[in-house]
């Protein structure tokens, strides 16, 4: 450290207070959003979940409590951003978006301390760690909105049908009041081919759909399978990429960032009649983390998915002529 460095750390430097409480303004916070692009708090549960996902947590458990009570409970195995609406981080982003409406506190545990706060319309505040007797590491968030009155209609149901057609294709286990949300359905009953995720083709995608299909082709680094009857083995590896044949005249391509299942597109993939389940593992992603920049590396990972569009547009040019 130079001489002026030092001369700038000591008169920059600020005494601790002791342990207390810490606030902010919600408002200056929330500005970020606007310039981010996330205006509906459906795109807060989104982030949420981004945030759940990067916490590295197998098992996520929502609880219901009448109509104005939802609880989110998880063990995370990686470090949670302090504090925990670090704008930096989805888990931060989430509870800035989710604050407009509903007021969050939570709770979580780790290294024998507890730490409590909470994020409302009108305040983000935190309280200075306490000493806990669990080892564990457990976060707990509780959600409500505040000006909900009796005749209003409950909320967590259409928060439910989000999360299950947005979670199910990474092998993370979202349970709702005790029964596991759905696994993701085939993405076609006729043919289904499958990439396997391996050092050059990333994922973690749940694959054990595409055993209901008639066709299926399976790639695993240069070795490539196919198959026809509903007789296989169920396929259990984690994919990078699956993909179905539908009966469309446009081709759809979803990508799934952190444990999310993105904004379909169409038109993306070279042939029609191709649906596509990627993983956008190693891409890059737009400001507000549920989209993803169309860049050279976007247009690689589309590339990399010809062979099976190939082999499935071969299937319907065959189902056309008639061909066996």
């Amino acid at each position: 450290m130079s001489e002026l460095d030092q001369i700038l750390a000591e008169h920059s430097a600020l005494a601790s207070a002791g342990a207390g409480q810490f606030t902010v303004d919600p408002r200056r916070q929330r500005d970020l959003l606007a310039r981010l692009g996330l205006q509906s708090t459906a795109q807060g549960f989104l982030k949420l979940c981004q945030g759940i996902h990067r916490s590295g947590a197998t098992r996520v458990q929502c609880i219901t409590s009448g109509k104005n009570s939802l609880q989110i409970a998880f063990f995370y195995t990686r470090l949670l951003p302090e504090p925990l609406w670090d704008p930096g981080e989805p888990l931060g982003l989430a509870l800035l978006n989710l604050s407009q409406e509903y007021a969050i506190h939570w709770e979580w545990n780790s290294n024998r301390l507890v730490r409590v706060g909470c994020a409302t319309p009108d305040r983000f505040e935190t309280q200075a760690p306490t000493p806990s007797l669990q080892d564990d590491c457990l976060m707990i968030l509780n959600l409500s909105r505040p000006d909900a009155k009796w005749w209003h209609r409950g909320w967590a149901g259409g928060i439910r049908s989000l999360l299950a057609s947005r979670v199910s294709w990474n092998p993370q286990v979202w349970t709702w009041d005790g029964h596991p949300l759905p696994i993701p359905p085939p993405l076609s009953s006729r043919a289904q081919a499958v990439i396997f995720a391996d050092g050059e083709s990333p994922g973690d995608l749940l694959a054990s759909s595409a055993g209901a299909a008639l066709y299926r082709r399976a790639r695993y680094g240069t070795t490539v399978e196919e198959e026809k009857g509903l007789e296989g083995s169920p396929y259990l590896r984690p994919a990078h990429a699956i993909l179905g044949l539908t009966g469309n005249s446009w081709s759809e391509t979803f990508f799934v960032l952190d444990g999310v299942l993105l904004e379909g597109e169409r038109n993306l993939l070279d042939r029609p009649g191709v649906v596509a389940v990627v993983s956008a593992d190693g891409l890059t992603p737009s400001l507000s983390g549920l989209e993803l920049v169309h860049d050279a590396a976007f247009r690689q990972r589309l590339q990399g998915l010809r062979p099976e569009v190939s082999w499935l547009d071969g299937i319907s040019q065959r189902g056309r002529t008639g061909a066996v």
